[in-house]
């Protein structure tokens, strides 16, 4: 994978919907600023394995990729099952996973039929998750860093909310020794590294991600804006309070996302209910998880938000609800006197309301 990955040319230096085929095998020249990446590196080999595999068509490949997000919150949902507990937290429970449920199933679905760059980051957060904060064996916490370090190098921007998902899962192994958290680190930083690589190899420029990151038209709020807003320019303050509205979707809606804005304000409430739920009971070194959306939202606080809105607030809407059902998981242990571990091993009690 790594060879196809730093040889591939990149004449094409479209937003999202690109050749595959063009992007992997024809031979353009000029000149080096066409190796360097533009936007997205990983996303143009998705899609290239989608099209090899199913064909040109979209039914059968948007069917695979569907069913491949809908196994990932369903295996989340599994992993984060709560024991019998009471009735509000129970609700709780059946609320956020019919919320996440909702999302994957309506706007996920809506974004691998248009070809959007955010999908597979999505459904590898689906399945890292769990792996990183209910893992059942060793490895899978390796595996959970994998997906995490693809989805980076797919949507540079979630870059620092990956990194720090993954430290956090790797403090909250107390009891493993230094050097078990070495492989899912050294995993972690050798695939985001491959863009920069790339870069160097094929393109003589020391690009860490994309030459698109320092885009006018993608860069919201820079250093120059953030003065201007400490020293209370109106334009300044104007533009920071309207990525704050899209950040929790306190805008006009189309019919289309009205359904995402009422997914994401309920699994927003849920997260705000879990996080009091945890302070009431006396904070654990676990319930840093419920921060974990957080780096996801202040990224866009600099970049766009807008484009394709809500697409970039999404992954900030994924990570609070998985981060409720793992506090509730917690919760429940607390609750009925059970030792509490630095994180939830994958349960095997049925679910609230499930038997």
């Amino acid at each position: 994978m790594c060879s196809v990955f730093l040889g591939a040319c990149h004449c094409c230096r479209s937003a999202s919907r690109v050749s595959p085929c063009c992007c992997l095998w024809c031979t353009c020249g000029g000149g080096a600023s066409r190796a360097v990446f533009y936007a997205q590196p990983l996303y143009r080999y998705i899609k290239f394995g989608e099209h090899a595999l199913f064909g040109e068509g979209d039914v059968l490949y948007g069917t695979a990729v569907f069913l491949l997000a809908l196994g990932g919150a369903f295996y989340s949902l599994e992993r984060f099952r709560s024991p019998r507990s009471r009735e509000a937290r129970g609700l709780l429970w059946i609320v956020t996973a019919v919320c996440l449920l909702g999302v994957t199933g309506y706007y996920m679905a809506r974004f691998v039929r248009d070809g959007m760059a955010e999908y597979p980051t999505w459904i590898a957060m689906l399945w890292a998750f769990p792996l990183m904060f209910a893992p059942a064996r060793n490895r899978e916490l390796v595996w959970g860093a994998f997906l995490l370090g693809m989805a980076s190098i797919t949507r540079t921007n979630q870059i620092p909310g990956n990194g720090l998902m993954l430290a956090v899962s790797l403090l909250l192994h107390g009891r493993r020794r230094w050097k078990d958290g070495m492989l899912p680190l050294a995993l972690f930083g050798g695939v985001c590294l491959l863009p920069l690589v790339h870069n160097l190899v094929y393109g003589g420029a020391f690009v860490f991600t994309t030459t698109s990151a320092g885009v006018a038209s993608n860069l919201i709020l820079g250093p120059q804006q953030w003065l201007a807003v400490l020293r209370g320019d109106p334009q300044a303050v104007s533009r920071l309070l309207n990525q704050v509205q899209l950040l929790l979707f306190a805008v006009p809606l189309d019919d289309w996302q009205a359904p995402v804005g009422m997914f994401a304000h309920v699994l927003m409430v849920a997260w705000l209910i879990a996080t009091i739920l945890a302070a009431r009971r006396g904070w654990h070194r676990a319930d840093v998880v419920m921060l974990l959306p957080l780096p996801y939202v202040l990224t866009h606080l600099v970049f766009a938000v807008q484009t394709y809105y809500p697409r970039h607030v999404t992954m900030a809407v994924l990570v609070a609800g998985l981060g409720v059902l793992t506090t509730l998981r917690a919760e429940t242990s607390d609750t009925q006197g059970l030792q509490r571990p630095s994180i939830s091993p994958g349960n095997r009690e049925p679910a609230p309301g499930m038997g």
